[in-house]
């Protein structure tokens, strides 16, 4: 059997061990551990998810697809030229209510020569179309756009609905001049006016191709009003008059 002396210093050495793990813990626990937050990948601090529910961002939220820009295309009809990018929300029952949005305007050296940015949404299930003029901007030094999407602001569908429009007694021809037209009637379906509503127009080429795109501004739209509308472009070679595409940007 260990002698008296020997059991104390057992005592001891097991009394300074836990004294000393505990200082080592506190310094570590207190000074050393990064704080809990949401992006430190544990579940912690009351989350239902790792790093989702709770006092951050909901799981459900956090599990929605990203938007997506498909086509990005700088677009030239003479000395104009125009930004052009389609966006996919693959979520039908979340749509983006904001969101910000940036094209950079690349040269022949990927140097960036002009920023267009702003701020908007799409609809759950949304294609979006996002087309922006492009002044100052020559054909000749320019190899590509980027686009790019941050600040998203997600609401689910009932808060957050598509406005239901329809476009009726559409057209698009060549007048005189080298200009292409497209008119119709924009139907507003909704019990609540439209302060400011944007009616689009693309114009692709024979392959399905967007070529082109303009858009016209149309104000103060009423409930259930008809509207007519016409866009107008410099014609292109190569287009498919009867595939033009319109779209409509408007929000309650």
């Amino acid at each position: 059997m260990p002698s008296s002396r020997t059991a104390k210093q057992i005592v001891y050495g097991i009394f300074y061990f836990v004294v000393f793990s505990g200082i080592v813990s506190g310094v570590y626990f207190g000074f050393l551990r990064n704080p809990a937050s949401c992006f430190d990948g544990r579940q912690n601090q009351g989350e239902e998810g790792v790093d989702c529910g709770g006092p951050c961002e909901s799981c459900e939220i956090r599990k929605l697809m990203p938007l997506t820009a498909g086509s990005v295309k700088v677009l030239f009809a003479g000395a104009n030229a125009t930004l052009f990018a389609e966006v996919r929300n693959q979520n039908f029952t979340f749509g983006a209510a904001s969101l910000t949005y940036a094209f950079e305007v690349k040269d022949g050296a990927g140097r960036v020569v002009k920023v267009v940015s702003g701020e908007s949404f799409v609809y759950p299930g949304e294609i979006k179309y996002f087309v922006e003029p492009a002044a100052g901007v020559s054909q000749g030094g320019v190899s590509g756009a980027n686009f790019t999407i941050s600040n998203v602001a997600w609401k689910r569908k009932e808060e957050f609905p598509t406005p239901l429009m329809q476009f009726r007694e559409v057209k698009t021809e060549e007048k005189q001049g080298g200009t292409l037209t497209t008119s119709g009637v924009i139907v507003n379906g909704e019990t609540v006016p439209f302060r400011r509503l944007i009616v689009g127009a693309l114009y692709v080429d024979q392959f399905g191709a967007v070529a082109g795109a303009s858009t016209t501004e149309l104000r103060d739209v009423r409930p259930f009003e008809e509207r007519f509308f016409q866009i107008t472009h410099p014609v292109l070679p190569g287009l498919d008059l009867r595939a033009t595409k319109l779209y409509f940007e408007g929000r309650r």
